[in-house]
């Protein structure tokens, strides 16, 4: 492993569940400044790959670092959205509050102001701020847990899904919202929709028990269904039908 190397470096990594290989001889570097989509079929360790990144969980075999340390070690720097988020629905608390008490924590002091007004602006949750969290869409919870995630200027974000529940008339401010996110930090984004992979990202990590990286451009037909053992599909997201259109997204499974 490269000491000084700034950036996530995974050297000969393997995990498994109850004797089931999950993660297999795993080696990348994703340098500091430079973004990735992950994907990969339902069960093929995306999961598993991201909580080894976070620290979660430690590697059978092989060695992991998180800019220059081991990932469970870092207190600081890395923020995770997963998918899904449980929150005590017996809990009253606005998303106002759920910013403020993430700047109280990144920080040791009280909320800051500025950081937390200029997130609610930029993730258009100004006028929801005394909403209840627990009243938002599932659209709506999602842009504030993004805009919490990053009151602490992460040096690294990783998003699972982040568009799973986004309303139509918002997605492409989203979408824009997400580039200016790479600017700022590194961005790890765990997607299904290859459309979303081909308009926003250069760089690729394909994982399938096996982990290895591509350009995007590299991303033809051959190499998904490889990836994805075939099961491929077009859907059209303006009327439900599967004729490929210049509509069209192109979403895997398996």
């Amino acid at each position: 492993m490269t000491a000084s190397f700034s950036g996530i470096e995974f050297d000969g990594v393997s995990f498994a569940y109850n004797d089931t290989p999950i993660i297999q001889d795993a080696s990348f570097q994703i340098s500091s400044g430079n973004s990735y989509c992950i994907i990969g079929p339902n069960g093929g360790g995306k999961t598993t790959l991201v909580r080894l990144m976070l620290g979660l969980l430690t590697p059978q075999k092989g060695h992991i670092r998180v800019f220059g340390k081991n990932p469970s070690g870092i207190k600081e720097g890395v923020a995770y959205v997963p998918q899904i988020q449980q929150v005590n629905p017996l809990v009253p608390i606005t998303v106002e509050q759920v910013l403020k008490m993430a700047a109280g924590r990144a920080s040791g002091k009280p909320h800051k102001g500025n950081r937390v007004d200029d997130l609610l602006d930029r993730f258009r949750l100004l006028d929801l701020r005394h909403t209840s969290f627990h009243n938002l869409s599932s659209g709506q919870k999602q842009r504030t847990l993004v805009a919490r995630a990053l009151v602490g200027n992460p040096r690294l974000l990783i998003l699972d899904e982040p568009l799973a529940h986004a309303d139509p008339r918002v997605e492409n401010a989203f979408k824009e919202e997400l580039l200016r996110i790479q600017s700022e930090c590194m961005l790890l984004v765990v997607t299904h929709d290859i459309s979303f992979v081909y308009a926003m990202f250069r760089q690729v990590l394909c994982v399938n028990r096996a982990v290895w990286t591509h350009h995007t451009h590299e991303l033809d037909a051959t190499l998904l269904r490889e990836l994805y053992g075939g099961k491929l599909r077009w859907v059209d997201h303006d009327n439900g039908s599967c004729n490929v259109s210049h509509h069209n997204k192109l979403t895997a499974s398996g």
